[in-house]
């Protein structure tokens, strides 16, 4: 009985929202009129947007319609860095964190799946247990110059969230393609967090489900900003300190709202 229910229990732990903590990057805007340049944040919260604890990076990347930029400014206070830059080319722009290698934990081997182990657990006998250290990247895009142009895609780590659809794409319909690896991915957990969803009762968002192929789509999202948070679970690269690594990329978007007919 004590070993079925710890398997219960562990069941439960691995279903459970995941979106706590979450590392973003906001913009100032998601489509700046005028190409003179850009501000954005990156923070840690459990009520996004709301800056929280401050995110770093051993090295922010902008990437522009002609390759990298450097930033003007990079600076940090306890909630938040904020980010400054110049801009002069018309298109679509990219901010990432690019891999951040962080706290290192313990997961168990229950079914075949990865679960992970918060320390107060009690395990079956015989229950494999594994060393982890989590993988986050956060990554976002926008535009300047009321253009849009082909968009950095190069994977920022291991697991990659990139959008498929344009900004202003009609009825506020999205689709995004995850990977690992540069292949397809169906992840472990992916969720949607619409900005002050904790105003609303729903503090980890929506929970959605990325087809076998990698594509994840919406239809009729309302307007507004919102996080694509997608986590899975994997074997750590050879020669790495733990067994597996605990993934999690978080893309920042927005979903405007669409001109009347009248």
């Amino acid at each position: 009985m004590r070993a079925a229910l710890s398997l219960a229990a562990l069941a439960m732990s691995a279903a459970l929202p995941a979106a706590a903590h979450t590392g973003f990057i906001l913009p100032d805007s998601f489509n700046y009129k005028s190409c003179s340049g850009l501000g954005a944040i990156a923070t840690f919260s459990d009520y996004f947007p709301a800056p929280e604890i401050v995110l770093t990076a051993p090295e922010f990347r902008l990437t522009g319609p002609d390759g990298p930029i450097p930033f003007d400014r990079v600076s940090a206070d306890h909630a938040m860095t904020r980010l400054e830059a110049s801009l002069d080319i018309p298109g679509t722009y990219r901010i990432s964190t690019g891999e951040r290698l962080g706290r290192k934990g313990k997961v168990a081997l229950v079914d075949g799946a990865y679960v992970r182990l918060e320390g107060s657990e009690i395990l079956a006998e015989g229950t494999r247990v594994l060393t982890s250290q989590t993988a986050t990247v956060s990554d976002t895009y926008f535009s300047c110059g009321g253009v849009t142009s082909a968009i950095d895609t190069s994977p920022p780590g291991q697991l990659g969230v990139i959008p498929l659809t344009e900004e202003d794409a009609e009825e506020g319909a999205r689709t995004f393609r995850v990977t690992f690896d540069g292949e397809a991915l169906s992840p472990d957990e992916a969720y949607l967090i619409p900005a002050y969803a904790s105003f609303a009762g729903a503090h980890d968002g929506q929970r959605v489900t990325v087809q076998e192929n990698g594509i994840l789509s919406f239809e009729r999202l309302v307007p507004g900003v919102y996080v694509l948070l997608v986590r899975h679970i994997a074997p750590a690269p050879e020669g790495a300190e733990t067994d597996v690594r605990s993934h999690s990329t978080a893309l920042t978007f927005s979903v405007a709202s669409m001109p009347s007919d009248d």
